[in-house]
C-alpha cells in the first residue's frame, strides 16, 4: 500500500496562472484566446470602485504610446556612415569597426586583433585603412564611440573650442584616479588652481558620458503595471485587484450547442467537448488566482496599515510564513501570489515582496527599512565637510533605538547607494 500526491493538469495550470503577473496574465489569455474557439471574453461592468484601475489603466496606456528609444547601435551609426558617401571600401571598414563595438561604444581590441579579423573579412588596406577607419569612427555622434578606454571617450567629448580645454584634458589625462577616490585637494594643487575653480571644471565633467553608446543602444524603460490597487479609506483602506478591468473569459454557448448536436461528427463533438474542458479549467484557475491575490493581499495590508500612513518608515516586520499560517495556507503558495506582483498605493507602485522583511537580530520589533531610513535621514543631515563614518552613525542609530553592528550600518549604506564618508566628504 503507498500514498501519493498527484498534481493533475488543472492542478498545474492553477499554480501557474497564480505566479503570473498581470501583463504574463493578458498574454496567457491571448495566447488561449486565439488556440481555444470555445473561450469568449466579454468587458466586465464598472464598478465605482473601477476608477483606481482606469486611472492606473491610462497611465499605462499613455506609456505605452512613447516609442522606445532608439533602434541598435550599429543600425543607428550606420545611418551616419551613409550620409558620408564613403567609396565601398572605406565604408566597409567602417562598418567593420561598429561591429568590434561593445555595448559601451568602447573599440577593446587592439590594433593587431582587429588586423587579424579584418585579414579574415578580407579587407584590404592594413594599418593605413585601420588608422583612417579608426579616425572617422570616433567623428561619428555620439563622441566618444571608438574609444579605446574611459579616458579616451573623455577627451573625445571634450569641446576643443572651449577656454576650459586645456584643463579639463590635463584633468582627465593626469588625475582621473585621484578624482575617483575624492582628492580633491591635491588634483586643484597639481593643476595650480583653486577649489572653487576645480568645481567648475568637474560640473563641466559631469555633463559626459563614461558609456558614449547608451543613448544609442537604451531602450525605454519598462512600465511596472500594478497587480494590485490599495488606497486609505477612512480608518481603513480599499483593496481591488486588477483583474476587475480585465476582459471575462468565458465559455462560448455556440461551441457548447456545437458539442451537443447529435448531428455533428463524433471526433468533432469530442474535440470540442476537450476544448470546453480546457475553457472551463482556465476560467477556474482564474478565478483561484483572483480570490488568492485578494486574500493575499488584503491579510497583507492589514499588517501594513502602517505603512499605508507612513509610507517605507512605518513598515512593519513580517514573514511570509506568519501570513501563511494566518491564511491557512501553504507559505509556497504565498510566494506564488507575491511574486513578480505590484500594488499601486499612495505611496507609489511598489513589489508586494517588500513588505515582507525580517526584523532587526536585536530589534524583531524594528524592520530593517526603518533602520535604513533612519540611516538615510543622518546620512542627509550631517555636515559635508565632516561626513560621519559607519561607525559614529552605528553609535547614532542606536541611540534612535536600532541596535545594529558597524558592519550592518556598512551593509545597509551600500544598500542604499550611499559612498563612504572619505568619497562623501565636500571640500
Amino acid at each position: 500500500m503507498s500514498q501519493q500526491l498527484l498534481l493533475l493538469p488543472h492542478m498545474l495550470q492553477s499554480i501557474e496562472v497564480l505566479a503570473l503577473p498581470v501583463e504574463a496574465l493578458e498574454a496567457r489569455l491571448s495566447k488561449a484566446f486565439g488556440e481555444n474557439e470555445a473561450l469568449e471574453f466579454r468587458e466586465r461592468r464598472r464598478r465605482p470602485r473601477q476608477r483606481d484601475f482606469d486611472r492606473a489603466q491610462a497611465n499605462q496606456d499613455l506609456l505605452a504610446e512613447v516609442p522606445s528609444r532608439r533602434g541598435g547601435l550599429a543600425e543607428e551609426l550606420d545611418k551616419q556612415i551613409v550620409l558620408l558617401e564613403l567609396s565601398a571600401p572605406d565604408a566597409a571598414w567602417l562598418r567593420f569597426l561598429v561591429g568590434a563595438l561593445d555595448e559601451r561604444g568602447f573599440l577593446v581590441l587592439s590594433d593587431d586583433e582587429l588586423l587579424a579579423l579584418a585579414d579574415q573579412a578580407r579587407l584590404a588596406g592594413g594599418r593605413d585603412a585601420l588608422g583612417l577607419a579608426i579616425a572617422r569612427l570616433q567623428a561619428l555622434e555620439p563622441r566618444g564611440i571608438g574609444a579605446r578606454d574611459l579616458r579616451e571617450a573623455l577627451l573625445l567629448q571634450l569641446d576643443r573650442r572651449s577656454g576650459d580645454h586645456a584643463l579639463l584634458a590635463r584633468l582627465v589625462e593626469e588625475f582621473l584616479d585621484d578624482l575617483s577616490r575624492n582628492r580633491l585637494p591635491q588634483v586643484a594643487r597639481g593643476l595650480g588652481i583653486d577649489l572653487a575653480r576645480l568645481r567648475e571644471l568637474l560640473e563641466q565633467l559631469r555633463g559626459l558620458s563614461a558609456r558614449p553608446a547608451a543613448e544609442l543602444t537604451s531602450d525605454a524603460a519598462p512600465c511596472v503595471r500594478p497587480d494590485v490597487v490599495v488606497e486609505r479609506d477612512g480608518a481603513g483602506f480599499r483593496l481591488m485587484v486588477v483583474r476587475e478591468g480585465m476582459p471575462e473569459p468565458i465559455v462560448s454557448k455556440r461551441v457548447e450547442r456545437l458539442a451537443a448536436d447529435r448531428t455533428q461528427p463524433a471526433a468533432v463533438r469530442t474535440r470540442l467537448r476537450e476544448r470546453i474542458g480546457e475553457a472551463r479549467a482556465l476560467i477556474q484557475a482564474l478565478e483561484q488566482r483572483h480570490t488568492t491575490l485578494r486574500r493575499v493581499a488584503r491579510a497583507l495590508f492589514e499588517r501594513q496599515q502602517r505603512w499605508l500612513d507612513e509610507g517605507p518608515p512605518g513598515l512593519v516586520p513580517l514573514r511570509m510564513g506568519e501570513l501563511a499560517a494566518e491564511l491557512a495556507m501553504h507559505q509556497s503558495t504565498v510566494s506564488r501570489a507575491i511574486n513578480g506582483k505590484w500594488a499601486q498605493t499612495p505611496w507609489g507602485i511598489v513589489a508586494l515582496r517588500s513588505f515582507f522583511q525580517s526584523g532587526l537580530a536585536s530589534s524583531p520589533e524594528v524592520s530593517r527599512e526603518h533602520a535604513r531610513s533612519a540611516l538615510r535621514e543622518l546620512v542627509a543631515l550631517e555636515d559635508p565637510r565632516a561626513p560621519l563614518s559607519d561607525d559614529v552613525l552605528m553609535e547614532r542609530l542606536r541611540r534612535r533605538g536600532f541596535d545594529v553592528a558597524r558592519r550592518t550600518v556598512a551593509k545597509y549604506r551600500e544598500e542604499l547607494g550611499i559612498k563612504s564618508s572619505y568619497l562623501r566628504r565636500q571640500f
